[in-house]
């Protein structure tokens, strides 16, 4: 059974789960009423849903929905990216909803999840299919291509820290009072917020998403699935980046750059289909490397006006400060 509705951004999804009965799809209760988020970088037939259902799910006793996404990312970035605007939309849709309103063209609130104790701050989570692997079944050779992606991530939009919180910066939870009395607790002056996870046998995805499931307890609120309700809002969208104001900040690194000694004419590089991408190297591509990057410019997104000259000198000025910054020469 299965039912659609649409994305922020205006694409299909479908909510749908393999059921024996009717209440299960429309009352379902404790486990069974957790919804799975899942998407895949190519598109999903409508007659593959049931067979990927059953690659999921086959082994649980109590089987969760299934919300299947028709976009289709590129990569575990954009997939968490796509998933944060999501959580984001669908509780500002909540909140504009009546008391006892029910709209089925509505999606639903998407839950937490947390994959692990030590990721306790990481409440999202989803699937990023990258094969069509989940047609064949559980084939304990698994040579049918590559296993999905498990992805937890923070459900808080980057743009929405301003500063890290120390509680999220330490190494190991503050509730650990053992640990701390004796060894101390360490505070990183970074956090993670994206742990992925790839999925090598096929044969162990039914005992990984028995173990998965389990987690879905530990953020229950009053007997109840957590909505992450409590979560606070992300701040209102920053204004996008102008062409001129984008030149202007590059132009800035790049004589900040250039007084530090560091000549940003030495690098080579090498440009990718449409201009879309681009290599930057400070050795020949005959030799070996000792460091390699590779970095998203998401603030280019939304510029068209010369867009491959502002990523040249983007390209050229970061690398040059990464090599500013390395206590050696290194190849890169």
């Amino acid at each position: 059974m299965q039912r659609e509705y649409v994305d922020h951004a205006g694409n299909t999804i479908i909510l749908g789960k393999v059921v024996a009965y009717e209440s299960q799809f429309y009352r379902p209760e404790d486990g069974e009423a957790y919804r799975l988020q899942v998407y895949s970088t190519t598109a999903i037939q409508p007659d593959e849903l049931s067979k990927l259902y059953e690659y999921l799910c086959f082994q649980l006793s109590q089987r969760p929905f299934l919300e299947i996404y028709s976009y289709n990312p590129p990569d575990g970035l954009a997939c968490v990216e796509h998933q944060r605007r999501e959580v984001t939309h669908r509780k500002r849709l909540q909140a504009e909803q009546r008391d006892g309103e029910y709209d089925e063209s509505r999606p639903p609130l998407i839950p937490t999840m947390r994959t692990s104790f030590e990721n306790q701050f990481m409440s999202g989570f989803c699937f990023l299919l990258t094969s069509k692997s989940y047609l064949q079944g559980s084939f304990r050779d698994n040579d049918h291509g590559t296993g999905p992606l498990w992805i937890s991530f923070d459900r808080s939009l980057p743009s929405a820290v301003k500063k890290l919180d120390m509680i999220k910066r330490l190494d190991r939870p503050a509730t650990e009072l053992r640990t701390f009395a004796e060894w101390g607790i360490l505070v990183n002056p970074e956090i993670r917020d994206i742990n992925v996870k790839i999925t090598t046998d096929q044969s162990e995805m039914g005992s990984d998403l028995k173990e998965l499931m389990t987690r879905i307890y530990s953020t229950y609120v009053y007997g109840e699935i957590d909505y992450g309700l409590h979560e606070p809002p992300p701040p209102a969208p920053s204004e996008t980046l102008t062409f001129q104001r984008t030149q202007q900040v590059l132009e800035q690194q790049r004589e900040m750059i250039e007084g530090q000694s560091v000549d940003l004419n030495v690098l080579h590089l090498t440009w990718g289909p449409e201009h879309k991408a681009v290599t930057v190297t400070n050795y020949s591509l005959d030799s070996e490397y000792d460091l390699q990057y590779v970095i998203y410019v998401q603030f280019l997104a939304d510029i068209e006006q010369e867009k491959t000259a502002l990523l040249e000198t983007t390209a050229r000025t970061f690398t040059a400060g990464i090599i500013s910054h390395l206590p050696a020469p290194k190849t890169i």
